[in-house]
C-alpha cells in the first residue's frame, strides 16, 4: 500500500509581506535622502588615499612606511567592524538602531579628515609614521561605523526584493558621481591660486576646510 506524497509548506514570495500585504518601501525622499549619505561614507575612505598621495609624493615618506599606516588600518577595521557591526543589531535608542553610528561616525572621522592635511614635510619619517598611522586607523573606524549603519538602513529601506535592488542602484549614482569629483582633489590641491585667495594657506588647507 503506497502512502500519499507529504505536501511540501508553500515556498513564501520574495516580494510579499509575511502577512500577505503590499511590501513596505520608504518614500522616494527618503530613499533619496539616503542616498546622499553615501558622499560621506565615500568622503571617509576616499580621502585618506588621496593623503597618501601627499606623504609619498609631497614629504617625500617611504612607500614601504606608507604601505604599512595603510595595511595597519585596514587590519584594525577588519577586528572592529564585525563587533560594532553586532553593536548596532543590538541597539535601542530613541533614535533608532543605526542613526547613533552614523552621527558619530560622521562628526567624528570628520575630525580626523581635517588632520589628515594638517601634518608637515618638516617632521621626520618617525613622526609622519606614527601621525598617519594613528589618524588613519581613527579615521577607518569611524567609517566602520558609518559605513556598516548607512548600508544596513539601506537593506531596510523596503521589504520588496526587486525595490531594494532598485534602492542600492540610487546609492550607486552618488557612489560614481563621488569617484569622479574625487579624481580632481589632489590636483585642486596643487593649485598656488588657492594660497592666494587663502590668505597664505596652502592648497591642502584649503582643501581640508572644504
Amino acid at each position: 500500500m503506497s502512502q500519499a506524497p507529504i505536501a511540501e509548506p508553500p515556498i513564501a514570495d520574495p516580494t510579499t509581506t509575511a502577512m500577505g500585504g503590499k511590501p513596505y518601501t520608504a518614500p522616494a525622499r527618503q530613499i533619496w535622502g539616503w542616498g546622499i549619505g553615501r558622499v560621506a561614507e565615500f568622503g571617509l575612505v576616499a580621502m585618506f588615499g588621496q593623503a597618501i598621495n601627499i606623504f609619498t609624493v609631497g614629504f617625500g615618506l617611504s612607500p614601504v612606511i606608507v604601505s604599512w599606516c595603510v595595511m595597519l588600518p585596514r587590519l584594525v577595521d577588519g577586528i572592529v567592524d564585525p563587533v560594532m557591526g553586532h553593536w548596532s543589531d543590538e541597539l535601542r535608542t530613541p533614535w533608532g538602531r543605526r542613526r547613533p553610528f552614523m552621527l558619530v561616525g560622521a562628526l567624528v572621522g570628520a575630525v580626523f579628515l581635517s588632520l589628515l592635511w594638517w601634518a608637515s614635510p618638516n617632521w621626520n619619517q618617525t613622526a609622519q609614521f606614527l601621525y598617519l598611522g594613528v589618524v588613519g586607523m581613527g579615521l577607518y573606524i569611524c567609517y566602520g561605523a558609518y559605513a556598516m549603519a548607512w548600508n544596513a538602513i539601506g537593506y531596510e529601506l523596503s521589504d520588496d526584493y526587486h525595490e531594494r535592488s532598485r534602492i542600492q542602484a540610487v546609492g550607486g549614482f552618488f557612489t560614481a558621481s563621488m569617484g569622479l569629483l574625487f579624481t580632481w582633489v589632489y590636483w585642486l590641491a596643487l593649485r598656488p591660486q588657492l594660497a592666494a585667495w587663502s590668505g597664505g594657506c596652502d592648497g591642502l588647507e584649503v582643501v581640508s576646510r572644504c
